[in-house]
């Protein structure tokens, strides 16, 4: 993987390995395990592990919160600073850095057609205009059927609402994550 890497990514990856390895360190010192940590910051076990491996990148509010949990000082928080300045890119992405930080949502666009024979138009209209997902309510919804979450699924995510605020956000979670949360309540 790495020899497949552009020095750019090699870069970043090295320095979020370095991130990493240091929040190992300073959580073995501090004497908590990664499900001690995940337990106390609410941030999953296998993210904590992630970040440790530097295949995740930290956020500030990230870092800001296990300096606390892990009474470091505020030495992840500028490490992060440190990992996360713009200073060594490129000055012509300078700009993307702080547009990124500053965005509420990050979308990635890509071409969605099969080009050639199978770009019919029954096959466009499919692709562009999917179906409604089909939502489910709760099994446990009290009197009335009024007082539940429905539950709507895709093969790449699943969509949970309130039923009585249907207009209202839709919170949408990767499938798998949402089969392990199913798991994790199965199991308790």
């Amino acid at each position: 993987m790495w020899n497949n890497m552009d020095p750019w990514q090699r870069r970043s990856a090295a320095r979020g390995g370095w991130w990493g390895g240091e929040m190992r360190r300073l959580r073995r010192l501090a004497g908590k395990t990664q499900q001690e940590v995940a337990d106390i910051t609410l941030i999953s076990r296998p993210q904590i592990g992630k970040l440790e491996l530097g295949t995740r990148t930290p956020n500030q509010d990230t870092a800001v919160t296990l300096d606390a949990v892990l009474a470091t000082g505020g030495v992840l928080q500028q490490l992060w600073s440190e990992f996360s300045s713009s200073d060594n890119l490129p000055r012509e992405w300078q700009d993307l850095v702080w547009l990124e930080r500053a965005a509420a949502q990050i979308r990635a666009y890509q071409p969605l057609l099969v080009p050639g024979l199978l770009q019919t138009e029954a096959y466009a209209r499919t692709v562009l205009n999917p179906p409604s997902p089909i939502w489910h309510k709760s099994s446990y919804s009290g009197p009335n059927n009024a007082d539940c979450v429905e539950v709507a699924e895709s093969p790449a995510q699943v969509f949970m609402r309130d039923t009585r605020h249907r207009t209202l956000a839709t919170l949408a979670f990767p499938a798998g994550e949402w089969r392990a949360l199913l798991a994790d309540i199965e199991a308790f």
